[in-house]
């Protein structure tokens, strides 16, 4: 069966739900009712970036089947190897040069579609919604003329240098009214020269645009507003914006989340997948990873300290920097630590996603990434219901028990009522709040709604700076014993780093798993000591751009 936009009913039955438990529209993935018979795997790392765009289409078109194309060594690819390695895609495998491709499957494509290179980003975006619309393969110029002689004969169907686009704008207009919603199901936000993505995207039929959200504010909203509400974006809006690729700083994500978020829809970070046509293949799975929030009694002397590893809402890193940065560190292990993931990786690769549930040690645990089913932030979404009825189907799926809410350009705090939404609609064991660069928590540091403990975090940005956060939170705490959630990031931390801070901070200080910190919070609230009321300290005014090297 096609990979296809899949019918709320369809999708809840996939995932185990009733009928109406999940809000529409939902993301497409394949429906095959039998794997083919074999893989065909091509390195395409000495293919050039316009090859590697057309071949990651030619797979989008191929795969929308069934798995038969799985690529490795694109741009951003780390761990396509791996993958095959772990078990991760059980198929029989038979590794092919990246032309045999196009000579085995050519009768699947219907022709050609040729960007224009004097606005390559968005005539590519508009050739991959083409492709996956037309079956026409996204090509250059260059590249056309040799598919267009034989062995190939492949006859260019579109050719975008035709219309004559002076900005990216006039692209997108022309692109929405010929092949936007409903020809295409779901957007994606996409640019730079990472093309891994693109085969979910052409078999998925995606709108793909890339746009600044500061500067393109009236193409941003034109797009979003052009599909309704609970639309999931994937990719990321800052790949092309220089200053975020120059500081290292993602400064217009907020404003690109935000944007996402009061359209009523939510992000899939995906620009660091690959191959997930080939491993949303599978059949999701509900699992059940370990999860101990049992109350107990604390030690009123000691300050007990919850580490969580940022980022994980995003499904490409799941994908790739999880695999092969933090759960390849030693430390892993030896000591407590949360690990965030995408509560969509369950769907979009759910043997990657069991992967991670079996190989978990003793003081691992998971917990749902931002904010839930997809990045966005709830102050600003007008169909919070809706999105939290789907982030409960997928936590129920994938065994998650506690969220991790970003709100409002993730420098502010979710307010109590959104809080409370999150109580009321996903009975979660507990809440973890707030990202990047606050010294001290915003207060309260910990507190409950109707019995859940929520909690603030510190920033986790290199060994020195984590120290001395935690040392100021516990002694800002209003109670006794203290408790301080660091939210570690991923980029420069992890559980390597996480022991260092501890051998640092000495014996009065307890690293504890994050369901069991929240099991001792709860402990201390039944003794009157753990639901402090605001801390008597101002507000720290930290600017988000506090990155350290270690």
């Amino acid at each position: 069966m096609r990979l296809r936009m899949i019918l709320v009913a369809v999708v809840a039955a996939a995932l185990a739900l009733p009928a109406g438990a999940m809000a529409a529209p939902s993301p497409c993935r394949p429906r095959t009712s039998a794997l083919p018979a074999s893989l065909y795997v091509a390195d395409v790392s000495r293919s050039s970036n316009d090859e590697q765009l057309m071949f990651a289409a030619l797979q989008g078109i191929v795969n929308s089947s069934g798995p038969r194309i799985y690529l490795e060594g694109e741009a951003s690819d780390t761990t396509s190897a791996t993958w095959l390695k772990d078990g991760a895609v059980p198929m029989t495998r038979q590794a092919v040069k990246p032309y045999d491709l196009l000579t085995q499957f050519l009768r699947n494509v219907r022709g050609l579609v040729v960007w224009d290179p004097s606005l390559a980003t968005d005539t590519q975006n508009i050739a991959t919604t083409i492709a996956g619309v037309q079956h026409l393969l996204p090509v250059s110029p260059a590249l056309a003329a040799k598919l267009e002689a034989s062995p190939y004969n492949l006859k260019v169907r579109i050719d975008l240098r035709k219309e004559h686009f002076a900005t990216n704008a006039q692209a997108y207009q022309w692109a929405l009214s010929r092949f936007g919603s409903p020809r295409t199901h779901v957007l994606a936000w996409l640019g730079g020269e990472r093309h891994g993505l693109r085969d979910l995207l052409v078999a998925c039929r995606a709108f793909t645009f890339q746009a600044n959200p500061e500067t393109d504010a009236a193409l941003v909203h034109l797009i979003l507003g052009s599909y309704p509400a609970q639309t999931p974006v994937f990719g990321y809006p800052c790949l092309n914006d220089q200053i975020s690729s120059t500081r290292g700083v993602p400064v217009c994500e907020p404003s690109g989340v935000g944007e996402i978020s009061s359209h009523g829809d939510y992000l899939i970070p995906a620009d660091l997948s690959t191959n997930l046509s080939v491993h949303a293949a599978f059949p999701p799975a509900a699992r059940a990873p370990p999860w101990d929030d049992q109350v107990r009694g604390p030690d009123p002397t000691k300050t007990y300290v919850a580490f969580v590893i940022s980022d994980g809402d995003n499904v490409g890193y799941n994908e790739e920097y999880l695999r092969s940065t933090q759960w390849a560190d030693p430390a892993r292990g030896t000591i407590p630590i949360g690990i965030s993931i995408s509560p969509w990786l369950g769907v979009y690769a759910p043997r990657i996603y069991a992967y991670y549930v079996s190989g978990l040690t003793p003081d691992d645990v998971l917990v749902a990434g931002p904010s839930g089913a997809g990045y966005m932030y709830p102050g600003e979404n007008p169909d919070l219901r809706g999105y939290l009825a789907q982030t409960k189907s997928l936590m129920a799926l994938d065994g998650l028990r506690a969220n991790w809410i970003l709100d409002n350009g993730y420098a502010y705090s979710p307010t109590p009522l959104v809080i409370d939404q999150y109580v009321t609609a996903l009975h979660p064991s507990g809440i973890f709040t707030d990202y990047f660069g606050w010294i001290t928590p915003n207060p309260p540091a910990a507190s409950f709604d109707r019995g859940v403990p929520v909690v603030h975090a510190v920033w986790g940005s290199c060994v020195s700076d984590t120290v001395g956060r935690i040392q100021l939170a516990a002694d800002s705490y209003p109670t006794r014993p203290a408790f301080v959630f660091v939210a570690l990031n991923t980029w420069q931390m992890g559980p390597s780093a996480a022991v260092q801070v501890m051998k640092q901070l000495g014996p009065n200080y307890v690293a504890v798993r994050p369901d069991r910190f929240f099991g001792l919070l709860k402990g201390a609230g039944e003794l009157g000591t753990g639901a402090p009321t605001a801390p008597a300290f101002p507000q720290d005014s930290t600017s988000p751009s506090d990155y350290c090297v270690p």
